[in-house]
């Protein structure tokens, strides 16, 4: 889902987006059945069921509409943040960012969720990789500069 061009994707609290990230990142994990059903609504009241093809994106994306169902700007944006993120990662963008813990959980710096919690999406719906590192650097400096390990240059 790519937010479209006129709709702006409002900031969101870095806790809730810190949860939002591990829901989503849960529900991908998950193992899948090849089709996930949701139920929609028409303008007219009658009821169709989709089918949507399993992944783990569609698994995060039902995931997180169901922890922040009560507030639909909130899940669009959790949604979208998710999304970018995701794509930051996929590209190996946050790698300086990110560390496998014992046991094979990934752990990736706090600056990170509240830079993407924060940081204004592109036109296409994602963070502009060069900005959104330098905005992680910055703001691991100012705000986490008692981390060890987490230096990018490293």
């Amino acid at each position: 889902m790519t937010p479209a061009r006129d709709v702006a994707v409002p900031p969101i609290d870095p806790a809730l987006f810190a949860d939002a990230v591990l829901v989503g990142l849960a529900a991908g994990e998950q193992p899948g059945d090849g089709a996930v059903s949701a139920e929609r609504t028409g303008s007219d009241g009658g009821v169709s069921l989709l089918q949507i093809p399993d992944s783990p994106y569609s698994r995060a994306a039902f995931a997180l509409k169901r922890r922040f169902a009560d507030d639909e700007v909130l899940f669009r944006s959790a949604l979208a943040r998710f999304r970018a993120l995701m794509h930051l990662f996929s590209r190996g963008v946050l790698a300086p960012w990110s560390r496998v813990r014992d046991g094979g959980r990934s752990a990736i710096h706090p600056a990170v969720i509240d830079v993407a919690s924060q940081m204004r999406l592109s036109d296409n719906g994602h963070f502009a990789p060069r900005k959104f590192t330098d905005a992680v650097a910055r703001t691991a400096r100012e705000r986490y500069p008692r981390l060890d390990g987490w230096d990018a240059s490293a």
